[in-house]
């Protein structure tokens, strides 16, 4: 047996399951249909996070 075909057989029995980064909504949405999910609070560094870095990198 195919380890693809392995794979699907195993979403089927178990059903999905899902990594949210971010959006809480999206992570709210998919355990309401009953997929396993692990919600991260993440969001994308600020500009300013850049400029930042970019000054220490030249006094260090």
């Amino acid at each position: 047996m195919s380890e693809a075909k392995t794979g699907v057989q195993r979403l089927l029995r178990e059903g999905p399951k899902a990594i949210n980064l971010g959006l809480k909504e999206f992570a709210e949405a998919l355990a309401a249909q009953g997929a396993k999910v692990v919600h991260v609070d993440w969001s994308p560094p600020p500009p300013e996070a850049q400029e930042l870095a970019d000054l220490l990198e030249k006094l260090l």
